[in-house]
């Protein structure tokens, strides 16, 4: 007797394991598909997203920015990372700014890029020679809001220089 109540318990404690893991993967964070990315204001690139994830950090170091209407990430906040791969289909060599904004499940933009390793810390910087595959990794200053979804873009037109 004692060794079927054991067993029901088991069977009973796997199964709300399950179920409760079974909800948070439903919770977590969906990322873009494979695709060509846009310009912000909508104009296709031919940047090409291969892959990409989310994961929550913190900031390595404090983040300045003089043109922040708010305060700036320090040393230690909380951040979501975005890290992926991208292609570029270009003829030419070319730099990108690449930019990323985190919606929670209402539908609404949480967060903001603010990067460590750039001037304009709302964006990436990164050369991208023609036919390159290029590693990335955007952080976004995280206040611990849920996410639903992320998007990334181009902050502008792919250029010959970087921008100023």
């Amino acid at each position: 007797m004692d060794r079927r109540i054991l067993a029901l318990c088991a069977i009973a404690v796997t199964c709300l394991a399950l179920n409760y893991c079974l909800a948070c993967t439903e919770q977590q964070a969906i990322g873009p598909e494979q695709h060509y990315l846009l310009v912000q204001g909508g104009n296709s690139s031919n940047i090409f997203l291969i892959e990409s994830q989310l994961s929550f950090g913190t900031y390595d170091r404090d983040i300045s920015n003089p043109f922040a209407d708010k305060s700036c990430p320090k040393k230690g906040d909380p951040a979501v990372i975005i890290q992926g791969t991208l292609r570029s289909d270009y003829e030419e060599d070319l730099v990108i700014a690449l930019s990323a904004n985190l919606y929670d499940f209402e539908g609404q933009q949480v967060g903001r890029v603010a990067v460590p390793s750039s001037a304009k810390p709302w964006f990436v910087v990164l050369g991208v020679p023609e036919g390159s595959i290029e590693p990335f990794r955007v952080y976004i200053d995280y206040d611990g809001t849920d996410i639903a979804r992320y998007e990334l873009f181009l902050y502008g037109s792919p250029a010959k220089w970087a921008p100023p």
